[in-house]
């Protein structure tokens, strides 16, 4: 279970709720919750909110992917967009020459078979 002081569904902001998660990871459940639950198996955050989608990114974290189109430079931007919230993202590499662009492209296909 975990609790919330604010969850954010897109639609509406809910106030101190306990949330049930199914193994797989999906809510299954969500209801009021006051006073904050005291039981250690129980985890408490502040916000929850919905990951967010980057629909056009370059690199991250200081790389930028055309200038190291490697399977580590992707696992990189992945790692560091993912603690920043960033839950989705379409990389994007901007005009380049026909080498950097296979690079790029077979970079992908290694990472992401």
């Amino acid at each position: 279970q975990l609790y919330a002081k604010k969850v954010f569904t897109g639609t509406q902001t809910l106030d101190n709720v306990l949330l049930t998660i199914t193994e797989k990871g999906l809510i299954e459940s969500i209801v009021p919750s006051t006073p904050m639950p005291t039981d250690s198996s129980v985890q408490h955050v502040d916000i929850l909110s919905p990951g967010l989608l980057d629909l056009q990114i370059y690199g991250a974290a200081g790389v930028l992917f055309a200038s190291s189109p490697t399977t580590f430079s992707l696992a990189h931007i992945e790692k560091s967009l993912l603690k920043e919230g960033c839950t989705g993202f379409f990389l994007a590499v901007a005009t380049n020459t026909q080498q950097i662009t296979e690079d790029c492209l077979r970079a992908a296909s290694d990472y992401w078979p």
